[in-house]
């Protein structure tokens, strides 16, 4: 499978301008959070959702999408562990499951 164009540019990207980041970056996620948030007022103006690959969906990530008071619509990695178990309400019954 290759890489998406969104993901080879922002690679690319990072090799490009990692050495003139302001900012002490510590890993990839933060990198890309980084990316956003300097583009905030832009991304902002046209929507408040960000559409993101599964791999985005890492806690570090996800909160500092939270942070900057934008929403993340993601896929769940195949590694997600729910902390919450999802009981579903059965009318017929009246009970959850």
């Amino acid at each position: 499978m290759q890489p998406s164009i969104w993901t080879t540019t922002l690679r690319s990207t990072l090799r490009l301008f990692k050495p003139c980041l302001k900012i002490k970056v510590t890993s990839l996620t933060d990198w890309y959070a980084n990316i956003i948030k300097e583009r905030k007022e832009t991304l902002c103006s046209i929507s408040k959702y960000l559409v993101a690959d599964a791999w985005f969906s890492k806690k570090p990530f996800v909160d500092q999408i939270i942070e900057m008071d934008m929403h993340l619509i993601s896929r769940l990695r195949d590694d997600a562990d729910l902390k919450y178990l999802y009981l579903a309400f059965n009318r017929e019954e009246g009970t959850t499951m």
